[in-house]
């Protein structure tokens, strides 16, 4: 999270805290830091995948095929 918090501007920072509280089961918190991940760089592929599959575990089907580039 000290990551984020020093440059809230960097991509992987937010992608891998996505990742992180995706772990934890932390769901919504996971999705919003992937997606802001995304926001910052739409073309790092990592995140796009991490979307998608949070989306689905998470019962977000339909949402998660919108997501796949």
């Amino acid at each position: 999270m000290w990551a984020v918090e020093i440059d809230d501007d960097d991509y992987f920072a937010h992608w891998a805290l996505g990742v992180a509280f995706n772990f934890q089961r932390n769901h919504d918190i996971a999705i919003d830091e992937i997606k802001r991940s995304i926001a910052l760089n739409s073309s790092f592929a990592p995140a796009h995948a991490q979307l998608a599959g949070a989306l689905v575990f998470f019962g977000h089907g339909k949402e998660a095929h919108s997501v796949w580039p």
